[in-house]
């Protein structure tokens, strides 16, 4: 039985170098609308000579349309932003450290001793670090392909020893990458050691730092070819077919490319420059540049971040040596995060386990020092800008006898977790009346870094959002609502200093949400009545735009009266675009 020395040996010689009662009223109200509703569809006489008089009345037509809805689904978490696993020297040996970017907290993960650790990889569930493990007692440049859990431990050995580098993990954790052999060759094995297997044979040299496209089916890499010594970024089918050079720039060169699994774009260094691109090699931004050269990109879980290291200290900062930076995919926030040293960062993904809401009856303790229930949340949020991702819950307090309230009931808030340790560190005011109440998505909607919470306050062919964000309220991080700002829009439910709300959706009346560019956006408000004798609509437009003083600003309100028979172009009478939010429920 060949060794995986020998597989490895064989493989490269092949290769070619409001009150209760308003409460009831509203609910009343919405229930009465879609009565209306579904008799105007049967063919109530008003309506039809409404709808066919001069100028054909087109709010009717956005108000009663009868074509399916579709409704909001609750936003999968997107991945939650771990610890950033990265190699430094200690005492002539290299070690494994953790960092959280967020606090700074840095933990050693290997055992002390004369061994090494390097080119680090965290599983897609972030349990475990894979590395190259070099040990003196081996002869010349052997090591093995070796896990350490990421809480720390001692390593477990994969490979016999060999000729090991960059090892990657797939993105659903059952294989591993790595380049292998004395002359740099391609591999592919199962997470466990077994069947390796050589991708790339011919035409290719000098291969090295493999990633994973997200559906696991191609792996992109740096290498050169006998045409250009330059390296290039390539991808590759995991057969060995579809060969692509990326980025295809003669005498330029590219190398270390990370493939972000959030985004399905590539971060990459070009020349010393962080750049990204999509992963056909299209749309390059270059994210970095400096005197200093960028190295080792590696992209946080949720793709908005990547971390790298530079050689030396950058001119605005103290000692020189090697250190760890994060920086916005976009450029912005860059943030030296390992004042010590270290090299060669890999992000690790937290996976979030949420227990189920407990059963009627039962509170669960989520950190607030009080008991909560009825709980729906959402992961993935960056609350205060600084690359530490948390959550955010909507539940009910438990009533002074212990029980579990109604989802009616006025106790239900916003929690959330900012610090990143999976507990709540802060409890909003509370909503009244949250109905169908959930967070629904998490978003830089004011362009300030951090991420502001949008929730849903009730549901049903009419969908209520509000606005939370953290602030420091008294010397203290506090969840608040947005509260709407001066003057207001009272006629369309906008009353200065209350909290900022809207809805989207129809019923006896109609509601948009239109965005083009953030952090500004209309609503429109539209209301049809049907009753004998108020042939009129009156129609709301309320220009808004979220600030980074947790007000939502009122630039533009309007109200105005149309007559029957009469159509008006309401501009923004359409929620597309709505700038990624998720609030359209017309389409």
């Amino acid at each position: 039985m060949p060794t995986l020395e020998d597989l490895l040996r064989e493989g490269v010689e092949r290769r070619t170098p409001p009150d209760d009662g308003e409460l009831f009223q509203r609910l009343v109200d919405r229930r009465r609308g879609r009565v209306l509703r579904r008799r105007i569809q049967a063919g109530l006489l008003a309506i039809i000579v409404l709808a066919s008089s001069v100028g054909g009345f087109a709010l009717l037509t956005h108000v009663f349309r009868t074509q399916p809805q579709r409704i909001p689904q609750p936003q999968a978490p997107v991945p939650t932003n771990g610890p950033i696993v990265f190699s430094r020297g200690v005492d002539g040996s290299i070690h494994l450290f953790a960092v959280e970017p967020g606090s700074g907290k840095k933990r050693q993960l290997t055992p002390q001793g004369e061994a090494s650790y390097v080119e680090a990889s965290v599983s897609p569930d972030g349990t475990q670090v894979l590395v190259v493990h070099r040990i003196p007692d081996f002869d010349g440049l052997k090591s093995v392909l070796a896990t350490v859990p990421v809480e720390g431990g001692s390593p477990t050995w994969l490979t016999d020893p060999g000729v090991y580098h960059d090892p990657a993990w797939s993105p659903d954790g059952a294989k591993i990458a790595f380049v292998g052999g004395v002359a740099d060759g391609l591999f592919v094995m199962n997470a466990d050691g077994s069947a390796p297997r050589l991708i790339l044979e011919q035409g290719i040299t000098e291969v090295r730092y493999p990633t994973w496209s997200p559906d696991g089916v191609r792996l992109a890499f740096a290498a050169t070819t006998p045409v250009d010594a330059a390296r290039d970024i390539y991808s590759v089918a995991l057969d060995g077919s579809g060969l692509m050079n990326l980025t295809s720039t003669r005498g330029t060169g590219e190398t270390q490319p990370a493939w972000s699994w959030s985004t399905d774009r590539l971060a990459f260094v070009r020349e010393g420059a962080l750049m990204t691109a999509a992963s056909d090699g299209s749309d390059i931004q270059q994210i970095f540049a400096d005197d200093i050269a960028a190295m080792s990109p590696s992209w946080s879980p949720d793709g908005r971040l990547i971390t790298f290291e530079t050689e030396l200290a950058l001119a605005d900062f103290d000692a020189p040596g090697p250190k760890i930076w994060t920086i916005g995919a976009d450029g912005s926030k860059l943030t030296r995060l390992t004042p010590t040293g270290g090299f060669a960062p890999a992000w690790a993904p937290t996976i979030v386990d949420e227990p189920p809401s407990p059963a009627d009856g039962v509170g669960r303790d989520i950190g607030l020092g009080f008991l909560v229930c009825n709980l729906e949340w959402l992961g993935g949020i960056d609350f205060l800008g600084d690359g530490t991702t948390g959550r955010a819950w909507t539940a009910t307090k438990v009533k002074p006898n212990g029980n579990c309230p109604s989802n009616y009931d006025d106790r239900y808030g916003v929690a959330v977790d900012f610090t990143g340790d999976g507990l709540a560190d802060s409890w909003s005011q509370t909503i009244k009346y949250c109905v169908d109440c959930q967070p629904w998505k998490a978003a830089d909607l004011n362009g300030d870094g951090a991420d502001e919470l949008i929730v849903i306050l009730a549901g049903g062919s009419q969908f209520e959002y509000g606005l939370y964000t953290v602030r420091n309220v008294e010397g203290e991080q506090q969840v608040v609502p947005y509260l709407t700002g001066e003057p207001g829009h009272s006629d369309a439910g906008h009353v200065a200093g209350e909290p900022f709300t809207f809805w989207v959706g129809s019923d006896e009346s109609a509601y948009w949400f239109y965005c083009d560019a953030l952090p500004v956006f209309w609503l429109t408000y539209i209301y049809s009545p049907v009753t004998a004798g108020q042939p009129d609509a009156t129609a709301y437009e309320t220009q808004v735009s979220i600030g980074t003083d947790g007000v939502a600003h009122i630039l533009e309100a309007r109200t105005f009266t149309v007559p029957y028979g009469t159509k008006v172009d309401l501009q923004y009478a359409t929620s597309e675009p709505d700038c990624g939010l998720g609030v359209d429920v017309w389409r």
